[in-house]
């Protein structure tokens, strides 16, 4: 009876000490269940009792449970007590974690391609990170786990990426965004690409807590477009608080003004009290305000050259400045009908009718003569005639 006793189970708990394990399995010799024995769920773990390859019972909350047929019915077809110690049915105890991970990383797998509104055809990648739970352990058991003693984040996370990949290089070319409004949308993007992609991680039993989109990568021509059209954006930024400084200036100078105009007695004071406040608010104005320098005053810089893409042989070429496609003009590599873009059109037009390049394609020398024009007049009739 003693050496029957040494084969039983009386304390269950997780004793693995690798941070990095989801799941795993207690191992004991013929996954004998002692009637009575302790089983210990601490926080941030789960427990499922698997009988025949099937969850049977999953504790969820963390405490000590005495393994008794009354307190747990579902043991008395897993413990086979009528038939003695030699239970014919013998179970295993897996302790599934439950904890935030945190900070997994993702990426498309390879190019998307994005058909582009103004830019036609291009080729983008995304990447990012993630964080996820498991949600329901007996899903991510059936699902995933199976027999396997053990299961780490590094293959979990495979999979995730896996399917992140496929949902974001589907999504993204669907919502038809322009490609320089993408940086901005990405908040909208996250929430498009997480509804989708939990959907389908519930049936894994998995949570995604937090999906983030880190970057968006193009090609080296788009992200230069980018680069400037970001500089351009804060030169506009600084103009319009600029702009809103000068207007606060504007108004403090005008109630000033009036504050003067009030104490002083009679019209005349009062018109010479606001007159002075309004022309300090317009030196102020003078001041701040850019191209608005008094005679004397240093002028702006010159306002840099525009820069245009071309399409050349079906490519697209660039950016040149008026200058550069000028000499192209000249060799014939650039014709009146060839397509150009630049930041702030629309979509691509062909040269001549870009009023900045049209000029260069006007022809060269005099115009034609009127008719008529080839024959001398007549000489004038001799003098007495």
């Amino acid at each position: 009876m003693g050496w029957f006793k040494g084969q039983f189970i009386d304390i269950i708990q997780w004793e693995d000490k690798n941070p990095d394990h989801l799941v795993w399995r207690f191992e004991r010799h013929n996954a004998e269940i002692k009637s009575g024995a302790k089983l210990i769920v601490n926080p941030g773990e789960a427990a499922i009792f698997v009988n025949k390859g099937k969850p049977e019972h999953v504790f969820y909350e963390p405490g000590t449970y005495e393994l008794s047929t009354s307190n747990y019915p579902f043991l008395s077809t897993i413990l086979g007590l009528p038939y003695g110690l030699e239970s014919p049915h013998k179970a295993y105890v897996y302790f599934v974690s439950q904890a935030l991970f945190l900070g997994m990383k993702w990426g498309t797998k390879g190019k998307i391609d994005f058909n582009d509104a103004d830019l036609g055809p291009v080729s983008i990648g995304a990447y990012g990170t993630y964080d996820f739970c498991i949600k329901k352990s007996e899903h991510f058991f059936e699902k995933i786990v199976a027999s396997m003693p053990e299961f780490s984040t590094a293959s979990v996370s495979d999979q995730i990426r896996t399917i992140i990949s496929s949902s974001v290089s589907t999504i993204i070319p669907k919502s038809q965004v322009p490609l320089m409004q993408i940086e901005e949308n990405k908040d909208e993007f996250q929430k498009m690409i997480l509804g989708p992609l939990q959907e389908e991680l519930d049936l894994y039993g998995l949570e995604i807590k937090k999906f983030i989109i880190a970057d968006i990568s193009f090609p080296p021509e788009i992200e230069e477009a980018l680069g400037e059209l970001r500089k351009a954006n804060v030169e506009v930024m600084k103009m319009k608080k600029m702009k809103d400084v000068v207007g606060t200036y504007q108004q403090i100078a005008a109630a000033d003004a009036m504050k003067e105009a009030a104490k002083n007695q009679g019209m005349a004071g009062g018109a010479m009290g606001m007159g002075a406040g309004f022309a300090m608010g317009n030196q102020m104005t003078n001041a701040m305000q850019p191209g608005m320098q008094s005679p004397g005053a240093a002028p702006p810089p010159v306002p840099a050259a525009s820069s245009y893409f071309v399409a050349i042989d079906g490519n697209q070429h660039g950016p040149y400045t008026p200058q550069q496609i000028q000499e192209y003009v000249g060799s014939n590599r650039i014709s009146k009908s060839s397509l150009v873009w630049k930041q702030g059109m629309a979509q691509w037009t062909a040269a001549e009718q870009v009023p900045e390049l049209a000029a260069l394609f006007a022809p060269a020398g005099p115009p034609p003569l009127p008719p008529g024009g080839s024959t001398p007049p007549p000489p004038p009739p001799p003098p007495g005639a």
